[in-house]
């Protein structure tokens, strides 16, 4: 930690600083070509949580230093430099174009593959834990008003899936059997 003096309304006072933030200050001689290319092209915004800024501000940082390793890196009398705003959205289209490295998604075995359908055992009943999708509405693309999945409580215990009383759990039922 150092100490710096700032301008209060008092006079001059003596505040701790992170040394870091001294030497950062200390070897920055006119405009800070970092801040300077952050200004051109700002992403996010501030507010009250500190990690999104710091998240947002790595991002940048990570940009700028890409483009100026470019700039230094490329021959000139081969490759046409990229401006700024140019290598930025080459940038985004290449992160938006890449290919999402999703888990893969295991096939489960078929909810009718655990139903006994001969059974009698079958009964509309509260389910453990909390709502879940009502599985005979997904499979209709059934929504609320909000355009949002139904859910419920109930569903059948023997199957162990979430289906709303009445005609979701017939339905569902009488599709099993066929």
């Amino acid at each position: 930690m150092a100490t710096v003096q700032r301008r209060t309304k008092d006079g001059l006072q003596d505040i701790i600083i992170p040394s870091p933030v001294l030497a950062y200050n200390s070897g920055m001689f006119g405009v800070d070509l970092a801040d300077q290319y952050r200004s051109y092209y700002p992403i996010g915004r501030n507010g009250k949580k500190w990690w999104r800024y710091l998240m947002w501000f790595c991002f940048q940082v990570a940009t700028i230093n890409s483009y100026i390793l470019m700039k230094r890196s490329t021959n000139s009398n081969n490759f046409t430099l990229l401006n700024h705003l140019n290598f930025r959205m080459q940038l985004l289209e290449e992160m938006m174009s890449q290919k999402r490295n999703k888990r893969a998604l295991t096939e489960s075995p078929s909810v009718a593959g655990k139903c006994k359908p001969s059974s009698s055992d079958h009964q509309s009943r509260r389910m453990p834990g909390r709502q879940r999708r009502c599985f005979q509405c997904a499979e209709e693309g059934k929504k609320t008003g909000g355009g949002r999945s139904s859910e419920t409580c109930f569903g059948c215990h023997m199957c162990d899936i979430h289906l709303h009383k009445g005609y979701c759990f017939a339905k569902f039922h009488e599709s099993i059997k066929n």
